[in-house]
C-alpha cells in the first residue's frame, strides 16, 4: 500500500509522463530541444535573409535606375510564382 501513495503525488506525473512518452531518451530529447529549435530558426533566417539582403544591396547600389529596369518586375513575378509552385509541390509530395 505504501507504493500506491506515490501515484497520487502530483510531482511525479510530469516525470512519469516523460518516461512513458519518450523512454530513456526523454531527458536527452529535452536537453536537445532548445538547440534544435535555435538551429531551425537560424537556418530559416539565413535562407530568407541572405537573398533579400543581396537583392536589396544590388538594388541600392544600382540606384533609382535599377528600379525602372523593365526586366525587374517580370523577373520578380516569375521568381515568386516558381517559389509558390515549389512550395505547393513540396506540400503535395
Amino acid at each position: 500500500e505504501g507504493g500506491g501513495e506515490a501515484w497520487h503525488n502530483a510531482a511525479l506525473w510530469p516525470a512519469l509522463r516523460q518516461t512513458l512518452l519518450f523512454g530513456a531518451a526523454g531527458a536527452v530529447l529535452t536537453v536537445l530541444a532548445l538547440p534544435s529549435l535555435l538551429l531551425c530558426l537560424a537556418t530559416a533566417a539565413l535562407t530568407l535573409g541572405v537573398p533579400l539582403l543581396t537583392l536589396g544591396h544590388w538594388l541600392w547600389e544600382g540606384g533609382g535606375e535599377a528600379w525602372h529596369n523593365a526586366a525587374l518586375w517580370p523577373a520578380l513575378r516569375q521568381t515568386l510564382l516558381f517559389g509558390a509552385a515549389g512550395a505547393v509541390l513540396t506540400v503535395l509530395a
